[in-house]
């Protein structure tokens, strides 16, 4: 049992492995994990699954060794209005 936003709830996690970073995590089963390698370096993208339908909105991203761009501290200003 998880207490979420004062409500106590049950969530199903699923162990998520990707080999290319060598890195191992628990996701919610209605996420969706995509890895993405371009010339700027390497990521692993969590997004929302709702219902069967993808929204890349919430989304969480990982960069290893620290790479974060300038593109990802905008995403990230910008949605602080809206939480």
């Amino acid at each position: 049992m998880i207490i979420l936003e004062g409500m106590e709830g049950s969530f199903q996690l699923l162990l998520y492995h990707s080999q290319a970073f060598g890195f191992s995590t628990y996701i919610v089963d209605d996420m969706v994990v995509e890895e993405a390698s371009s010339g700027e370096g390497d990521a692993m993208i969590v997004f929302a699954n709702f219902a069967g339908k993808r929204n890349r909105m919430p989304k969480f991203r990982y960069f290893p060794k620290g790479r974060v761009r300038i593109r990802q501290q905008k995403d990230r200003m910008s949605l602080r209005g809206r939480l």
